[in-house]
């Protein structure tokens, strides 16, 4: 029986077990799978950038090409493999963040494929197989037991269109409603907390009396507050000396997200996603939008969390509701070139983001965070707050580019104001693809 490992970004496996299976998502980065048939070793490696400067290389030195592939041969020999028995295979580098069709905006994932392929040739290892570029997120699979890689993307995982000579109906906004309805339902603290997330007027002791009702929920909270993510130097044990020490926006922060969380976690059987996927992903636009928004001096750093934490709601709709439809989607995007929303459209006559919205009102979700969710993948055509939008529009491609809970991916085709408006660099992307994966970990085990 296979044993399946995932391999997170920025991080790297080896195995000499039969059974083992190393797995990883790839969107802008690139994977990197070595086997020695001999000594029956194999290694899979995530890298997320070509190279970094001075500490960062030294710390983590599996985020990046040129420090991570000559790791892996490293701790590969070490294993009992013989690097001129290697074997390799190069999966990812799409290229997630593009504009007008066909120009691209961000090379990341072109530089990781092209630093990766440098590499494996400097150090004399015959490349067999490879699956880069394009705009489709992919999946790279190292069996150990038979020392062969396996390639699966958006364009051969899973696609089994019937020409039907009547396509099969989408459901409507009633049936959408309806089961909107069936969604796990808020509490009255959340609906409260989902106003302006910097209201002081919910006091503390008001707070800790409804954190109280719910023993997870309290349990999170002192769990976050031992983490390594807060990094306090004694345990804390009681929920009065938490809630002090995290501050009311950090609670309100984890509150939503504990109650947010059944509500991703259901089965999505579209979009390639497994049971946790959305979650994942939305908890990463969330970290992401949330460091963006300091980075430029956002007003309100915590409502952005929020605001990338909800973004992808819609999708749990349609994921429950429109699967017979999914195919034919894909096939749009695959065969036709169309992106996401626009492939939505023609199938549906609406997108998961038009979804959300009506999962916004459903909730009395207040305008912004209406607005995002609705303008998400269309920043320009926001009315309350473009700069939020954006925000979160640039951190849904960045979580894209990791390939963060996102199956296998799909390309965003970025607004073209979006980045101008932000006024973000290449090196800034560089810098939170960096940091993110780190931050995620630390986070997504609280919950």
């Amino acid at each position: 029986m296979a044993n399946t490992f995932m391999v997170s970004p920025g991080e790297y496996l080896i195995s000499s077990d039969p059974s083992a299976v190393l797995e990883t998502y790839l969107g802008s980065c690139v994977g990197i799978a070595l086997h020695d048939h001999v000594a029956g070793v194999g290694g899979l490696l995530h890298i997320i950038l070509p190279d970094a400067d001075g500490w960062c290389a030294k710390a983590t030195p599996a985020k990046y090409a040129r420090t991570g592939i000559p790791l892996l041969i490293q701790e590969m020999e070490a294993a009992g493999g013989r690097k001129d028995r290697f074997k390799g295979w190069i999966a990812g580098g799409a290229q997630m963040m593009i504009g007008k069709p066909g120009i691209a905006c961000l090379d990341i994932g072109p530089r990781n494929v092209r630093a990766a392929r440098q590499i494996t040739e400097a150090q004399g290892i015959p490349i067999l197989g490879q699956e880069v570029g394009g705009n489709l997120g992919r999946r790279l699979r190292l069996r150990i037991n038979r020392g062969v890689a396996e390639f699966a993307s958006s364009a051969n995982m899973g696609l089994h269109v019937k020409k039907e000579a009547t396509a099969p109906s989408s459901p409507d906004k009633t049936e959408l409603i309806k089961s909107i309805k069936g969604l796990p339902p808020f509490s009255h603290m959340a609906t409260r907390l989902f106003g302006r997330i910097e209201d002081e007027a919910i006091a503390f002791a008001e707070l800790k009396e409804e954190i109280y009702k719910d023993q997870s929920l309290t349990a999170n909270i002192l769990k976050l507050c031992n983490s390594a993510y807060v990094g306090l130097p004694h345990r804390i044990t009681t929920l009065s000396h938490a809630m002090v020490l995290l501050g009311m926006n950090n609670l309100k922060k984890i509150i939503l997200t504990a109650l947010i969380k059944p509500v991703y976690s259901r089965k999505a059987n579209i979009y390639f996603l497994k049971k946790g996927d959305l979650f994942r992903h939305a908890l990463g636009c969330a970290l992401t939008v949330e460091w963006l928004a300091r980075q430029k001096g956002y007003a309100d750093p915590e409502e952005a969390f929020v605001a990338g934490l909800l973004h992808d709601v819609g999708k749990v709709v349609l994921g429950e509701c429109a699967l017979e439809q999914f195919d034919r989607i894909m096939r749009k995007i695959i065969e036709e070139g169309k992106d996401l929303t626009r492939a939505e459209e023609e199938v549906f006559g609406y997108n998961h983001a038009q979804v959300g919205a009506w999962v916004a009102e459903a909730w009395h979700l207040p305008p912004l965070l209406k607005d995002v969710i609705l303008c998400h993948h269309r920043p320009p055509e926001a009315t309350v707050d473009p700069m939020m939008v954006s925000l979160v529009h640039v951190a849904d491609a960045i979580c894209n580019m990791l390939g963060l809970g996102c199956g296998t991916g799909l390309a965003n085709r970025i607004a073209p104001g979006a980045l101008s408006l932000l006024q973000i660099s290449t090196k800034q992307v560089d810098n939170v693809i960096s940091v993110l994966p780190e931050i995620i970990k630390k986070v997504e085990n609280i919950f």
